[in-house]
């Protein structure tokens, strides 16, 4: 349901207060900047492949994606750990991490990519090449 906080941008809602933040003042990419990217990835990857009960939203920081029977995938910043969280339906629960080094979203206890790993787990799910 969208809340008085909520705007639609191509069929999906997304909070009207979602904006880029800086986790050092113009240094890294924010936990928001990085989850509106995806946001427009996932947008384009449901609109492109007619998924089937497929939904999409955004606000105040957490982006959901629903991809009916195939599961859920939750992403939401953690502004005051400066994290990235996904809940997702074949991992579970991971914690990321920025690596101002690499530029990537990493998982300390392995070492994947944010990134990597959704585009592994959609090619898995759907059987699509998908690059976050």
């Amino acid at each position: 349901m969208v809340g008085a906080d909520d705007v639609a941008l191509h069929g999906v809602r997304v909070g009207a207060r979602a904006g880029p933040e800086l986790l050092e003042e113009g240094r890294v990419r924010g936990p928001a900047d990085e989850l509106l990217h995806l946001l427009d990835t996932w947008d384009a990857l449901v609109e492109d492949n007619d998924i089937t009960g497929a939904d999409i939203q955004y606000s105040q920081g957490v982006l959901e994606v629903d991809l009916g029977n195939k599961g859920t995938y939750v992403l939401n910043k953690q502004a005051p750990n400066k994290q990235i969280w996904m809940s997702s339906p074949l991992s579970g629960p991971l914690r990321y991490d920025y690596d101002p080094a690499s530029g990537v979203w990493v998982y300390a206890r392995d070492g994947h990519g944010l990134r990597a790993k959704l585009s592994a787990e959609v090619e898995s799910l759907l059987g699509l090449s998908v690059e976050f």
